[in-house]
Protein backbone atom coordinates (compact mmCIF):
# COMPACT_ATOMS: atom_id res chain seq x y z
CA UNK A 1 0.00 0.00 0.00
CA UNK A 2 3.02 2.60 0.78
CA UNK A 3 4.35 1.89 -2.47
CA UNK A 4 1.37 2.35 -4.67
CA UNK A 5 0.68 5.36 -2.12
CA UNK A 6 4.01 6.61 -2.85
CA UNK A 7 3.76 5.96 -7.06
CA UNK A 8 0.47 7.96 -7.00
CA UNK A 9 1.80 10.64 -5.36
CA UNK A 10 4.80 11.11 -7.58
CA UNK A 11 2.08 11.06 -10.48
CA UNK A 12 0.45 14.05 -8.82
CA UNK A 13 3.45 15.81 -8.50
CA UNK A 14 4.28 15.56 -11.79
CA UNK A 15 1.26 16.98 -13.44
CA UNK A 16 1.66 19.56 -10.63
CA UNK A 17 5.14 20.47 -12.30
CA UNK A 18 3.37 20.90 -15.62
CA UNK A 19 1.19 22.92 -13.94
CA UNK A 20 4.01 25.07 -12.67
CA UNK A 21 5.48 25.49 -15.47
CA UNK A 22 2.47 27.01 -17.01
CA UNK A 23 2.22 29.73 -14.46
CA UNK A 24 6.23 30.57 -14.90
CA UNK A 25 5.42 30.90 -18.63
CA UNK A 26 3.11 33.29 -18.21
CA UNK A 27 4.93 35.13 -15.91
CA UNK A 28 7.11 35.72 -17.98
CA UNK A 29 5.04 36.61 -21.05
CA UNK A 30 2.12 38.28 -19.55
CA UNK A 31 1.23 42.00 -21.27
CA UNK A 32 1.68 45.07 -19.32
CA UNK A 33 -1.13 46.43 -21.43
CA UNK A 34 -4.59 45.34 -19.27
CA UNK A 35 -4.11 47.18 -16.19
CA UNK A 36 -5.69 44.81 -13.09
CA UNK A 37 -5.97 42.03 -15.84
CA UNK A 38 -2.04 42.02 -16.64
CA UNK A 39 -1.72 42.44 -11.92
CA UNK A 40 -3.95 39.10 -12.20
CA UNK A 41 -1.66 37.21 -14.02
CA UNK A 42 1.40 38.18 -12.81
CA UNK A 43 -0.41 36.79 -9.45
CA UNK A 44 -1.22 33.72 -11.13
CA UNK A 45 2.45 33.85 -12.59
CA UNK A 46 4.10 33.63 -9.04
CA UNK A 47 2.87 30.53 -7.89
CA UNK A 48 4.78 28.41 -10.45
CA UNK A 49 8.24 29.61 -8.86
CA UNK A 50 6.44 28.39 -5.27
CA UNK A 51 5.36 25.56 -6.52
CA UNK A 52 8.90 24.15 -7.82
CA UNK A 53 10.46 24.95 -4.71
CA UNK A 54 8.02 22.92 -2.51
CA UNK A 55 8.34 20.31 -4.53
CA UNK A 56 11.86 20.14 -4.55
CA UNK A 57 11.89 20.41 -0.91
CA UNK A 58 9.59 17.40 -0.65
CA UNK A 59 11.95 15.26 -2.78
CA UNK A 60 14.86 16.89 -1.05
CA UNK A 61 17.68 13.90 -0.23
CA UNK A 62 20.58 15.03 1.01
CA UNK A 63 20.50 12.49 3.40
CA UNK A 64 20.43 9.23 0.94
CA UNK A 65 24.06 10.65 -0.97
CA UNK A 66 26.05 12.43 1.48
CA UNK A 67 26.36 15.98 1.25
CA UNK A 68 29.44 15.84 -1.15
CA UNK A 69 27.77 13.54 -3.75
CA UNK A 70 24.69 15.26 -3.58
CA UNK A 71 26.34 18.76 -4.68
CA UNK A 72 28.85 16.54 -6.94
CA UNK A 73 25.35 15.33 -8.63
CA UNK A 74 24.14 18.90 -8.58
CA UNK A 75 26.65 20.45 -10.87
CA UNK A 76 26.02 17.53 -13.62
CA UNK A 77 21.86 18.16 -13.42
CA UNK A 78 21.87 22.06 -12.82
CA UNK A 79 24.56 24.17 -13.14
CA UNK A 80 25.78 22.43 -16.51
CA UNK A 81 22.67 23.16 -18.08
CA UNK A 82 22.39 26.56 -15.89
CA UNK A 83 25.66 28.02 -17.33
CA UNK A 84 25.17 26.78 -21.35
CA UNK A 85 21.62 27.64 -21.66
CA UNK A 86 21.87 30.84 -19.97
CA UNK A 87 25.28 31.72 -21.91
CA UNK A 88 23.36 30.83 -25.10
CA UNK A 89 20.48 33.19 -24.24
CA UNK A 90 22.80 36.07 -23.20
CA UNK A 91 24.88 35.95 -26.22
CA UNK A 92 21.54 36.05 -28.16
CA UNK A 93 22.48 39.79 -27.44
CA UNK A 94 25.20 39.78 -29.55
CA UNK A 95 27.78 41.05 -26.81
CA UNK A 96 30.12 40.08 -23.92
CA UNK A 97 30.98 41.92 -20.96
CA UNK A 98 32.37 39.36 -18.12
CA UNK A 99 30.28 41.32 -15.43
CA UNK A 100 27.42 41.21 -16.87
CA UNK A 101 27.17 37.61 -17.79
CA UNK A 102 28.09 36.85 -14.58
CA UNK A 103 25.11 39.32 -12.78
CA UNK A 104 23.36 37.31 -15.60
CA UNK A 105 24.09 33.79 -14.77
CA UNK A 106 23.35 34.28 -11.16
CA UNK A 107 20.02 35.86 -11.94
CA UNK A 108 20.57 39.25 -11.53
CA UNK A 109 17.71 41.09 -12.70
CA UNK A 110 16.54 37.66 -15.46
CA UNK A 111 14.76 34.34 -15.04
CA UNK A 112 17.94 32.89 -13.61
CA UNK A 113 17.33 34.02 -10.49
CA UNK A 114 15.60 31.00 -8.89
CA UNK A 115 18.44 28.35 -9.41
CA UNK A 116 20.83 30.60 -7.04
CA UNK A 117 17.77 30.33 -4.49
CA UNK A 118 17.34 26.47 -5.19
CA UNK A 119 20.84 25.68 -4.79
CA UNK A 120 21.08 28.36 -1.52
CA UNK A 121 18.07 26.14 0.35
CA UNK A 122 19.89 23.00 -1.07
CA UNK A 123 23.18 24.23 0.82
CA UNK A 124 21.32 25.86 3.42
CA UNK A 125 19.14 22.84 4.77
CA UNK A 126 21.77 20.52 4.29
CA UNK A 127 23.29 21.94 7.36
CA UNK A 128 20.18 23.06 9.32
CA UNK A 129 17.79 20.19 9.27
CA UNK A 130 16.20 20.39 12.95
CA UNK A 131 12.42 20.73 12.88
CA UNK A 132 11.99 23.53 14.65
CA UNK A 133 14.15 25.60 11.78
CA UNK A 134 11.73 24.57 9.39
CA UNK A 135 9.28 25.82 11.13
CA UNK A 136 11.45 29.21 11.71
CA UNK A 137 12.09 29.45 8.10
CA UNK A 138 8.31 29.34 7.10
CA UNK A 139 8.11 32.19 10.23
CA UNK A 140 10.93 34.52 8.24
CA UNK A 141 9.53 34.15 5.37
CA UNK A 142 5.86 35.30 6.03
CA UNK A 143 8.02 38.06 7.99
CA UNK A 144 10.36 38.94 5.24
CA UNK A 145 7.70 39.18 2.52
CA UNK A 146 5.39 41.56 4.21
CA UNK A 147 8.79 43.41 5.02
CA UNK A 148 9.36 43.78 1.52
CA UNK A 149 5.80 44.50 0.56
CA UNK A 150 5.95 47.27 2.09
CA UNK A 151 9.40 48.49 1.16
CA UNK A 152 10.94 47.87 4.58
CA UNK A 153 13.69 45.76 3.78
CA UNK A 154 14.86 48.06 0.85
CA UNK A 155 15.19 51.51 2.60
CA UNK A 156 16.98 49.84 5.72
CA UNK A 157 18.89 48.71 3.09
CA UNK A 158 19.62 51.60 1.67
CA UNK A 159 20.56 53.37 5.16
CA UNK A 160 23.08 50.76 5.81
CA UNK A 161 24.58 50.10 2.65
CA UNK A 162 24.02 53.13 0.13
CA UNK A 163 26.68 52.02 -2.22
CA UNK A 164 25.02 48.91 -2.97
CA UNK A 165 21.92 48.02 -4.63
CA UNK A 166 19.51 45.44 -2.82
CA UNK A 167 17.63 42.83 -4.92
CA UNK A 168 14.72 41.56 -3.26
CA UNK A 169 14.78 38.02 -5.52
CA UNK A 170 18.23 37.06 -4.02
CA UNK A 171 16.88 37.72 -0.34
CA UNK A 172 16.97 33.79 0.40
CA UNK A 173 14.42 34.48 3.60
CA UNK A 174 12.07 35.42 0.73
CA UNK A 175 11.51 31.94 -0.45
CA UNK A 176 13.32 29.08 1.92
CA UNK A 177 9.62 28.94 3.96
CA UNK A 178 8.05 27.18 0.76
CA UNK A 179 11.16 24.87 0.21
CA UNK A 180 10.36 24.54 4.37
CA UNK A 181 7.03 23.68 3.87
CA UNK A 182 8.34 21.20 0.89
CA UNK A 183 10.61 19.24 3.50
CA UNK A 184 7.69 18.66 6.01
CA UNK A 185 5.28 17.92 4.08
CA UNK A 186 7.62 14.53 3.08
CA UNK A 187 5.35 12.04 5.41
CA UNK A 188 2.25 14.24 4.72
CA UNK A 189 1.67 14.84 1.06
CA UNK A 190 -0.43 12.06 0.65
CA UNK A 191 -2.15 13.24 3.20
CA UNK A 192 -3.00 16.42 1.60
CA UNK A 193 -3.84 15.08 -2.15
CA UNK A 194 -6.11 12.91 -0.64
CA UNK A 195 -7.67 15.81 1.20
CA UNK A 196 -7.94 18.33 -1.88
CA UNK A 197 -8.46 15.62 -4.43
CA UNK A 198 -12.40 16.08 -4.34
CA UNK A 199 -12.56 20.08 -3.71
CA UNK A 200 -10.39 21.04 -6.58
CA UNK A 201 -13.73 23.31 -8.23
CA UNK A 202 -14.07 25.26 -4.51
CA UNK A 203 -10.55 25.83 -4.42
CA UNK A 204 -10.57 27.19 -7.98
CA UNK A 205 -13.63 29.54 -7.24
CA UNK A 206 -12.21 30.96 -3.89
CA UNK A 207 -8.66 31.05 -5.32
CA UNK A 208 -10.17 33.15 -8.10
CA UNK A 209 -12.15 35.36 -5.39
CA UNK A 210 -8.81 35.79 -3.02
CA UNK A 211 -6.71 36.76 -6.29
CA UNK A 212 -9.22 39.38 -7.54
CA UNK A 213 -9.56 40.84 -3.78
CA UNK A 214 -5.79 41.04 -3.78
CA UNK A 215 -5.69 42.80 -6.93
CA UNK A 216 -8.35 45.47 -5.80
CA UNK A 217 -6.43 46.07 -2.42
CA UNK A 218 -2.62 45.95 -3.82
CA UNK A 219 -3.15 47.51 -7.93
CA UNK A 220 0.23 48.19 -7.91
CA UNK A 221 1.85 45.90 -6.19
CA UNK A 222 1.50 42.50 -7.83
CA UNK A 223 3.86 38.91 -8.01
CA UNK A 224 5.63 37.79 -5.48
CA UNK A 225 6.66 40.45 -2.85
CA UNK A 226 2.70 41.83 -2.61
CA UNK A 227 1.82 41.67 1.64
CA UNK A 228 -0.46 38.76 0.68
CA UNK A 229 1.80 36.52 -1.60
CA UNK A 230 2.64 34.09 1.12
CA UNK A 231 -1.10 33.00 1.36
CA UNK A 232 -2.03 33.37 -2.25
CA UNK A 233 1.27 31.43 -3.23
CA UNK A 234 0.33 28.80 -1.14
CA UNK A 235 -3.37 28.74 -1.95
CA UNK A 236 -2.17 28.51 -5.46
CA UNK A 237 0.23 25.10 -4.46
CA UNK A 238 -2.77 23.67 -3.21
CA UNK A 239 -5.16 24.44 -6.08
CA UNK A 240 -2.47 22.93 -8.44
CA UNK A 241 -2.01 19.66 -6.33
CA UNK A 242 -5.79 19.39 -6.41
CA UNK A 243 -6.19 19.75 -10.14
CA UNK A 244 -3.12 17.30 -10.24
CA UNK A 245 -5.49 14.60 -9.42
CA UNK A 246 -7.64 15.12 -11.87
CA UNK A 247 -7.57 11.97 -14.10
CA UNK A 248 -7.46 14.50 -17.47
CA UNK A 249 -4.11 15.97 -16.80
CA UNK A 250 -2.68 12.32 -16.48
CA UNK A 251 -2.30 11.77 -19.81
CA UNK A 252 1.52 11.07 -21.90
CA UNK A 253 1.82 14.72 -22.42
CA UNK A 254 1.05 16.29 -19.19
CA UNK A 255 3.95 13.75 -18.12
CA UNK A 256 6.42 14.92 -21.24
CA UNK A 257 6.03 18.45 -20.31
CA UNK A 258 6.71 17.59 -16.89
CA UNK A 259 9.92 15.71 -17.96
CA UNK A 260 10.99 18.49 -19.65
CA UNK A 261 10.04 21.34 -17.02
CA UNK A 262 13.35 22.20 -16.27
CA UNK A 263 14.69 22.07 -19.96
CA UNK A 264 11.49 24.47 -20.76
CA UNK A 265 12.41 26.88 -17.72
CA UNK A 266 15.97 27.12 -18.86
CA UNK A 267 15.08 27.68 -22.77
CA UNK A 268 11.25 29.53 -22.66
CA UNK A 269 12.61 32.13 -23.94
CA UNK A 270 13.82 31.60 -27.44
CA UNK A 271 10.41 30.83 -28.51
CA UNK A 272 8.85 34.49 -27.32
CA UNK A 273 9.59 36.21 -30.64
CA UNK A 274 6.66 34.54 -31.58
CA UNK A 275 4.63 36.66 -29.03
CA UNK A 276 4.42 38.87 -32.13
CA UNK A 277 2.65 36.33 -34.25
CA UNK A 278 -0.30 36.91 -31.56
CA UNK A 279 -3.86 38.37 -31.06
CA UNK A 280 -3.56 41.58 -28.65
CA UNK A 281 -6.42 40.06 -27.07
CA UNK A 282 -7.25 39.79 -22.83
CA UNK A 283 -8.30 36.22 -23.24
CA UNK A 284 -5.28 35.93 -24.93
CA UNK A 285 -3.33 36.21 -21.97
CA UNK A 286 -3.98 32.61 -20.80
CA UNK A 287 -4.37 31.29 -24.20
CA UNK A 288 -0.52 32.39 -24.96
CA UNK A 289 1.45 30.88 -21.86
CA UNK A 290 0.10 27.26 -23.47
CA UNK A 291 0.89 27.74 -27.26
CA UNK A 292 4.41 29.23 -25.85
CA UNK A 293 4.68 25.88 -23.81
CA UNK A 294 3.32 23.69 -27.41
CA UNK A 295 6.34 25.45 -28.90
CA UNK A 296 9.18 25.27 -26.76
CA UNK A 297 8.10 21.36 -25.99
CA UNK A 298 7.92 20.95 -29.88
CA UNK A 299 11.54 22.38 -30.52
CA UNK A 300 12.86 20.20 -27.55
CA UNK A 301 11.56 17.07 -28.68
CA UNK A 302 12.54 17.28 -32.21
CA UNK A 303 16.16 18.74 -30.99
CA UNK A 304 15.96 15.10 -29.17
CA UNK A 305 15.36 13.14 -31.78
CA UNK A 306 17.82 14.75 -34.24
CA UNK A 307 20.58 14.32 -31.31
CA UNK A 308 19.77 10.58 -31.08
CA UNK A 309 20.32 9.95 -34.40
CA UNK A 310 23.66 12.12 -34.40
CA UNK A 311 24.03 9.70 -31.16
CA UNK A 312 24.80 12.88 -29.14
CA UNK A 313 21.32 12.36 -27.05
CA UNK A 314 23.42 11.96 -23.62
CA UNK A 315 25.03 15.53 -24.23
CA UNK A 316 21.66 17.25 -25.95
CA UNK A 317 20.26 16.37 -22.34
CA UNK A 318 22.98 17.11 -20.23
CA UNK A 319 23.60 20.81 -21.48
CA UNK A 320 19.48 21.24 -21.78
CA UNK A 321 18.98 19.88 -18.26
CA UNK A 322 16.60 16.70 -19.81
CA UNK A 323 16.07 14.94 -16.40
CA UNK A 324 15.68 11.56 -16.69
CA UNK A 325 13.22 9.47 -14.90
CA UNK A 326 15.19 8.63 -12.34
CA UNK A 327 16.33 12.00 -11.28
CA UNK A 328 13.27 14.20 -10.38
CA UNK A 329 15.04 15.80 -7.75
Amino acid sequence: MIKKDKIETNAVLNVARSFAIISVIMAHSRSLSYDYLSVFTERIGAVGVVTFLIISGYYYNVEKYGRTLFFKNKIKTIIVPWVFTGTLLYLIGLKFNFLDWLLWIIGYKTYLYYLSVLLSCYFIFSFFKLLQFLYFSVIITLVSLLLTSFGLIDSFWKICFPNFIFYNYFNIFNWIGFFAIGILLKNKMEILIETVSSKWLILLFFYICFVIVSVYIEPKNGGYFSSLAFFTDLFGFVLILALSTRKIFHNAIVYKVSELSFAIYLTQFLVFPFRKFFFNHPIMEFINPLVLLSLITFFLIIGAIIATYLKLNNVYELLLGIRSKKNKS
